[in-house]
């Protein structure tokens, strides 16, 4: 799911986008598991990041600060 939007030149941005997209239709959990597998996130990583996404809103700076979590929080 999200490793074919690297490859096409997407960044974190985009996968926070994914994500989000993938909750509004009650997906955080398939969100997760594609986290774990196609990054090797644990699964503590991945439902946190999942987490941040369900509690955010929609807009831009929320987005970013998802991103930032990410490649500051997540080891």
């Amino acid at each position: 799911m999200f490793r074919a939007s690297i490859d096409s030149g997407g960044g974190l941005v985009d996968i926070a986008r994914m994500i989000r997209i993938h909750g509004r239709s009650g997906q955080y959990i398939q969100a997760a598991a594609a986290l774990r597998q196609e990054f090797g996130f644990k699964i503590v990583e991945a439902l946190t990041v999942v987490g941040w996404a369900e509690g955010s809103d929609d807009s831009e700076a929320s987005l970013l600060e998802m991103c930032r979590k990410i490649q500051t929080e997540v080891k």
